[in-house]
């Protein structure tokens, strides 16, 4: 029976935080955090985007087929894609680990993590930071390799967001608010092959990080920007003490 008990909360585990903060437990609140969102499209079959961000945490169709046969060649590309996908969100699951970022969700082509939800931290910023550098390293090893059907943005903010797990099925624990709006806004306004940054998240990095000034820019819903692209740290950072880092640095 203890064995049987066991299984459940296992499965409870990955859906929601082990030990959320007692804020984000009674309120949702939670004051600080970074939120990354990745975002890739493969689109049949190039293309991949990334986005990735942000700073205070308050703890950012059915498919029907009528017909009977399916041709063999849209299907073993579907199959493709969806194995091409698998191997790169499962990097980024490790990235994750290895960097103390918790996984939000994905949602066909998009990854969304946090960095400070729902355990406080310091350095919110800069663990995203880290991860988002992480990504594209390991994009780029890709593409060297011959892997030419993905390309990707990454797009980071920081700020409050409200934090916690809704309904009665299907339980999943997410985040919501301006803060991750800006993220995605940051993804969706950024370049191919780029970390795009808000100045929120440019001020709380920029002594550990070089960072690539884009000027002002118009985004949409919001007024304009100014904007950074993160190229790299400014010395290496090391992780060897965290756990997960072996994992995350197995094939």
């Amino acid at each position: 029976m203890r064995g049987f008990r066991r299984r459940p909360r296992c499965a409870l585990l990955g859906v929601r935080p082990e030990r959320p903060d007692r804020e984000v437990k009674a309120k949702g609140l939670s004051p600080s955090a970074s939120v990354p969102t990745a975002r890739r499209r493969v689109t049949h079959p190039q293309n991949f985007r990334d986005s990735v961000s942000h700073n205070k945490k308050r703890a950012d169709s059915p498919r029907h087929e009528p017909q009977l046969r399916v041709d063999d060649q849209l299907r073993i590309d579907e199959l493709q894609l969806v194995a091409l996908l698998n191997g790169i969100f499962s990097r980024f699951d490790l990235l994750a680990e290895r960097h103390g970022v918790e996984k939000i969700r994905t949602i066909g082509d998009n990854y969304m993590c946090v960095a400070g939800v729902p355990r406080r931290r310091a350095d919110h910023a800069q663990a995203v930071a880290r991860m988002a550098l992480g990504i594209r390293a390991y994009l780029d090893e890709l593409r060297a390799a011959g892997e030419d059907r993905i390309d990707f943005r990454i797009g980071m903010n920081s700020g409050p967001c409200v934090a916690g797990v809704i309904g009665l099925r299907k339980l999943v624990f997410d985040i919501w608010g301006d803060s991750v709006n800006t993220a995605s806004r940051m993804e969706s306004h950024g370049v191919p092959g780029r970390i795009h940054l808000s100045d929120a998240t440019y001020e709380l990095i920029r002594d550990e990080f070089e960072c690539e000034p884009r000027g002002t820019i118009e985004v949409k819903g919001k007024a304009p920007m100014r904007t950074w692209f993160l190229v790299g740290e400014r010395r290496p950072h090391d992780e060897s003490a965290r756990p997960g880092v072996a994992a995350a640095r197995a094939p």
